[in-house]
């Protein structure tokens, strides 16, 4: 049993690495530099505010499901998606406003991408964090796989 979980796990991560790596070598032969630079300074962004924003639901997540059962288990999730609709609300804007003073090239469209992605990056954590947690390895894997 905890060999398959881990072969399981293993194969959820090591594939989207190797596909990461495979287009990270797609994007810097076909990218000029310019656009390169515009696409790893967004990325490097996304991840930041993701980080300081949403990682501490996550990890909140990850705790208290390890502790919890049945309906309270699903208490903490619910409880999860309310605060990362309140947080997704107050973080668009202060993004926004970041983004546009400066912190990230382009234009408003290009920022409008990047607070896009940044919400979706989120989103996806939060809902890898409840999978790994319940023990869902073949839904973790589908799910990390795209």
């Amino acid at each position: 049993m905890l060999a398959r979980q881990v072969l399981q796990y293993a194969v959820a991560r090591g594939v989207p690495g190797i596909a990461s790596l495979v287009l990270l070598m797609v994007y810097t032969r076909t990218l000029a530099p310019q656009e390169y630079g515009a696409y790893a300074a967004a990325l490097a962004w996304i991840l930041l505010v993701k980080m300081v924003i949403f990682q501490w639901l996550e990890l909140s997540v990850l705790r208290d499901l390890s502790t919890e059962r049945g309906g309270a288990a699903d208490n903490v999730v619910s409880s999860a998606v309310g605060l990362f609709l309140i947080l997704s609300a107050i973080a668009v804007p202060v993004a926004a406003a970041f983004a546009l003073g400066g912190g990230l090239p382009g234009g408003p469209l290009f920022v409008a991408a990047a607070i896009a992605s940044l919400i979706g990056v989120a989103w996806f954590e939060l809902q890898l964090a409840v999978l790994q947690k319940r023990m869902q390895a073949l839904r973790y894997g589908l799910l990390r796989s795209t």
